[in-house]
């Protein structure tokens, strides 16, 4: 299969720290739920340290309590978390990257309308949870 424009799951197999151009980066192979595989790449520079300590964060990777270079050291440190992509044309190819901010679930959506709602109506209560 190939790799299609649009939001999906992948699992990471393995990593590894690279330098692209003249950036330092995560390099992170993963399997989509297709079954396709595909390199993403988690830039680390001064521009980028907050989204890129997110991304790794989202992976299962905690900078606080590891250093960055056990990524390195073991490459299937983090192998199998399974994490959103989002999978986009880029220069004439597709490029895959990590989904930092994915759609909510049909329930959240559900219960987030039925809240709307309920405020309109008046059955609100303060005690309603809503999942976000």
């Amino acid at each position: 299969m190939a790799l299609e424009i649009g939001t999906c799951k992948a699992k990471i197999l393995n990593h590894s720290l690279a330098v692209i151009g003249d950036k330092m980066a995560v390099r992170i192979n993963v399997e989509t739920e297709h079954g396709d595989e595909t390199d993403l790449l988690v830039f680390i520079t001064d521009k980028s340290m907050g989204i890129a300590r997110a991304q790794l964060k989202l992976c299962g990777f905690d900078v606080d309590t590891t250093l960055l270079e056990k990524l390195d050291a073991d490459s299937r440190l983090l192998a199998g978390t399974e994490i959103p992509i989002l999978i986009e044309p880029w220069n004439g190819k597709l490029r895959a990257g990590i989904l930092l901010n994915p759609k909510p679930t049909k329930d959240a959506v559900a219960h987030a309308q039925a809240g709307l709602r309920a405020v309109k109506t008046g059955n609100a209560s303060a005690d309603d949870d809503l999942p976000f």
